[in-house]
């Protein structure tokens, strides 16, 4: 009786770690570069109003495409 229930406890492990993803091994470099280019770019989109507002319209315009490309050759590098 024990073994049957045992089994039944291992195959609802195994399913619970397919639905909520295992973490024994960590995040793979591939989702640790998105979660940090989702909270890089959440955070930005926030600012982008302020920035607008202190800097004015062009300067502003300024700004955001020049970090545009430094962020672009960053992401080259870091990927």
């Amino acid at each position: 009786m024990t073994l049957i229930n045992e089994e039944n406890n291992y195959n609802e492990n195994i399913q619970k770690n397919k639905i909520m993803g295992s973490r024994k091994d960590g995040l793979s470099s591939h989702l640790t570069l998105i979660n940090f280019m989702k909270g890089m770019i959440g955070s930005g989109i926030l600012t982008l109003p302020i920035v607008f507002k202190q800097a004015g319209l062009w300067t502003g315009f300024f700004f955001s495409f020049y970090f545009w490309i430094f962020k672009y050759i960053n992401d080259d590098i870091i990927s």
